[in-house]
Formats: C-alpha cells, structure tokens, sequence
C-alpha cells in the first residue's frame, strides 16, 4: 500500500489522473449535450412528420374538392350551352314576331293610305309594299269601298 501511496503522490501520476478526470468529464459534457441535441432533433423530425401528413391530408382533400369543382363546371357548361341554344331560338322567334308586326302595321298603314284616297304607287313608296299589294289594297280599301 506505500506504493501505491507513493505513486498517488507522484505529481506526474497526480497531473495525468486530473487530466484523466477533465477528459472524462468534458466528454460526459459533449455526450449529454449530444444526447440533448439528438432529442431535439427527433422531436423537430417528429414535428415536421406530423406536419408534412396534416399537408398531405390537405392535398388529398384539395384535390377532391378540385375533381367536384371540375365536375360542376361541367354541368354548368352543358347548362349554358342549353341556355345558349334556347336563347337564340328566342331571340330568332322575337324577330320573327317584330318582321310579323312590321308587317302588319305597313299594310294596316297602307289599308289607311288607300281608305284616304292614295294610289297604289304612293303606297308602294310610303310603306314598302309590293306593286301588286298597293294595287290589291287600292281596289279592295281604296274611297268608296269601306
């Protein structure tokens, strides 16, 4: 045992325990402070995991709510397009209505023309008229045949 006293009183031996101890200590140090980084770490990794799924999820559901959108507007289009017909098919039918009363009115103008007196080739100017129906209104409305 004095050997072994002496040799822990050697300061060489003294020097290199202590260094031995701050080595060992220090490197206890680094490996919690890994050991803490490493859990930060995983919970940061844990964290960006969850969130890249909640953005996933929100993906998929975006693109479901796309494919509807996609699908109403189709049936919107083949809406507007029935719309579109049935519009024109008005719209043909109105003019048609307008030329009919157009008409109409020349020739109940024209029967007027011809009760007050007007030959047929004035009627033809003022309304519009064939010769053929000025001289017809002039015979069948002309004065004298009301």
């Amino acid at each position: 045992m004095a050997d072994m006293a002496s040799f822990f009183q050697n300061p060489f031996i003294i020097v290199v325990l202590t260094a031995l101890a701050v080595v060992l200590l220090l490197v206890g140090f680094v490996a919690t402070k890994i050991l803490a980084n490493q859990r930060l770490a995983d919970r940061r990794v844990a964290t960006v995991t969850d969130n890249l799924a909640q953005i996933g999820d929100t993906v998929i559901r975006l693109h479901l709510s796309l494919e509807t959108i996609g699908e109403r507007l189709c049936d919107i289009e083949k809406k507007t397009i029935g719309l579109a017909e049935g519009f024109d098919q008005s719209r043909q039918e109105l003019a048609d209505l307008a030329q009919n009363f157009s008409g109409d009115r020349q020739m109940s103008r024209a029967i007027e023309l011809a009760r007050n007196g007007a030959a047929a080739n004035e009627l033809t100017l003022a309304t519009g008229i064939d010769q053929d129906e000025a001289e017809a209104i002039v015979k069948f409305h002309g004065p004298g045949k009301s």
